[in-house]
């Protein structure tokens, strides 16, 4: 509810324009990179201009690079500029307020032109096509996240690279600085993840005995996760017809709860076979302590879809993590009077620091 506060479409008016990244096991994503604001006429000119046929309609301020423009993006190793790359939450993408307040703190007043900034989307995620049978999960995204940052650090060998998580984009980003641990330190300088769920068992099990968790985000987020299948459903069916078919859809539609998308769906699709088993192999404990690269953590201790669990004293013998919890905050939404995100400065700060200490 705080986190709605913030204001939908009206604050923070970020532009983007969108690459579409292919990966080596099949299917896309987009990334969608922060780009300077373009007059009316000629933003719907290049939109009009780029979008593929039988695309979905792309969110409000987004669309597609022309071919030049791609040209000109990839074929630039010679910038020096300091490259942010964002991870979003499990329902959400570059359209999300929090995100999109974060990009423009990044990119004007005291910031204006000294950071880039992309977005990198989950496969299905910001209206993006799924072109493979592979969805997005806990496991599958940090090989994801990690043919992203490889491919940014070899196009762009002299950029510092940044990543920031949010909420489930925070728990496969802290994944992933875990598993590979030696690799991420080689392509990041700093990362910094906010209100993560570093064990979905306990956070599933929260979220089931909560007022907000069965109302609100349990509604939410199946009710996303069902429309990404439903509207990929032909396309995933082709390569597992046993598990994306009409049959299995039709019972994570009448569920209630998140688990049963997770029984039906997740679990199968990354090769396990309950739920519990998908919450215990894809929780953050066991790589907390493999971290090597610079990692700041912010939480709240009221935050609705983690409740208590929150590993501090893990966290704090990693000589690698700076951890800060609140007592308040929600999940994700630390908003202030002024509707910004407090987190959002917090993580500016921290980069700043990353910039003139190291």
């Amino acid at each position: 509810m705080y986190y709605g506060s913030s204001g939908g479409q009206e604050g923070f008016k970020v532009w983007y324009g969108r690459e579409l990244f292919s990966y080596k096991n099949g299917g896309i994503s987009s990334l969608d990179w922060v780009i300077e604001e373009e007059a009316p006429e000629l933003f719907k000119g290049k939109y009009n201009e780029t979008l593929p046929e039988n695309w979905p309609r792309l969110f409000p301020r987004t669309r597609f690079f022309t071919a030049e423009e791609l040209e000109n993006l990839k074929n630039n190793s010679s910038e020096t500029k300091p490259l942010v790359v964002i991870l979003h939450g499990l329902a959400g993408g570059s359209h999300e307020p929090l995100v999109r307040n974060f990009a423009e703190l990044l990119t004007s007043g005291k910031n204006k032109d000294k950071f880039d900034v992309v977005v990198s989307l989950s496969r299905g995620c910001g209206r993006t096509k799924v072109t493979s049978g592979h969805l997005f999960n806990a496991l599958s995204s940090t090989d994801d996240i990690h043919e992203v940052l490889l491919e940014m650090k070899n196009r762009y060998p002299n950029r510092p690279i940044y990543a920031v998580g949010f909420s489930f984009g925070a728990l496969t980003l802290l994944n992933y600085l875990g598993t590979y641990a030696n690799e991420s330190s080689k392509l990041l300088k700093a990362a910094a993840i906010v209100g993560c769920p570093f064990d979905l068992g306990e956070s599933t099990r929260f979220i089931e005995s909560s007022w907000s968790g069965a109302y609100l985000f349990n509604k939410s987020i199946l009710a996303f996760l069902n429309k990404l299948v439903k509207n990929n459903l032909n396309e995933l069916n082709k390569y597992e017809p046993e598990l994306f078919n009409k049959e299995n859809l039709a019972i994570t539609m009448a569920a209630k709860e998140t688990r049963v998308f997770d029984e039906v769906f997740t679990s199968k699709s990354a090769g396990l076979n309950t739920a519990d088993e998908y919450y215990k192999t894809s929780s953050s404990l066991t790589w907390i302590p493999q971290v090597k690269v610079p990692l700041l953590s912010i939480s709240s201790s009221d935050d609705p879809t983690i409740g208590k669990f929150i590993p501090t004293e893990l966290l704090k013998q990693n000589p690698n993590i700076v951890s800060v919890v609140t007592d308040l905050g929600g999940h994700l939404a630390f908003v202030t009077p002024s509707k910004q995100f407090w987190s959002v400065r917090v993580i500016d700060e921290f980069l700043e620091a990353m910039e003139t200490t190291l």
